[in-house]
Order: C-alpha cells, then sequence, then structure tokens
C-alpha cells in the first residue's frame, strides 16, 4: 500500500475558557488532523509539518507517534517554538492568534523531506 503524504500544519492550542476555568493544551491543526484520521483508518500516512523542539512540539511528537503517523524528517526544528493560543469568548465567539517565530507561521524547509518520499516537491 502507498503511503498518503500530508504536508501542512501541527500546533497545539492553548486553550483559555471564558468562565475562568482551567486552561489547558490541545493538540491539533487542520493538516495534523486529516494525518490522524487516515491513519485510524489504517491508511499508512506520513506528515510533513514544521514543530519546535520545545515542551509543546514534544506534545505533537508524542501525538503523532501514538497516532501511528510518521513524522517527516526536519518537522522538528531545533530552537523552534510550537504555540498557538485560542481564547473561548463569551457566546460563540472565539479568537486565535499565532505568535510570530511560531510554528504557524509560513514555512518551507520541510518540503525536501516530502521530495525524498517520492512525491516531487509541490
Amino acid at each position: 500500500m502507498r503511503t498518503f503524504l500530508v504536508a501542512g500544519e501541527s500546533l497545539v492550542d492553548i486553550v483559555v475558557p471564558s468562565d475562568g476555568g482551567p486552561r489547558h493544551n490541545a493538540v491539533g491543526g487542520s493538516c495534523l488532523n486529516v494525518a490522524v484520521g487516515l491513519a485510524r483508518l489504517d491508511v499508512p500516512t506520513t506528515l510533513v509539518t514544521r514543530i519546535g523542539d520545545d515542551e509543546l512540539g514534544a506534545l505533537v511528537v508524542e501525538h503523532v507517534r501514538a497516532s501511528e503517523v510518521v513524522l517527516a524528517e526536519g518537522s522538528v526544528v531545533p530552537g523552534g517554538t510550537t504555540m498557538n493560543i485560542a481564547v473561548a469568548l463569551p457566546g460563540s465567539m472565539s479568537s486565535s492568534c499565532v505568535a510570530p517565530g511560531t510554528s504557524g507561521e509560513v514555512w518551507t524547509a520541510p518540503v525536501s523531506a516530502a521530495a525524498r518520499l517520492g512525491g516531487g516537491a509541490p
């Protein structure tokens, strides 16, 4: 069976509930979620992403591995930061921001890993 390649964001939302409840971390990102979903369907999946080698990045790596998704070489950036902040506002509103220098910024470095998998450069 061929490996499905997913390329894109992986992050950790730091969720701060509007009701004053305890903040918590939620590993996700649309591309990471697609990769995990494919793996749950027994589709061999490799994720090309960009995360830091910090504590939050370790949460992403742990989640990816526990989900049986292969993390492409070069996806963990030494000295990088992995963070996204999600704030739950009263009602149905919410807000999210990505700090400069974090994994949510536009990135190109790990794309070479995709080419090594035989998929070619995008």
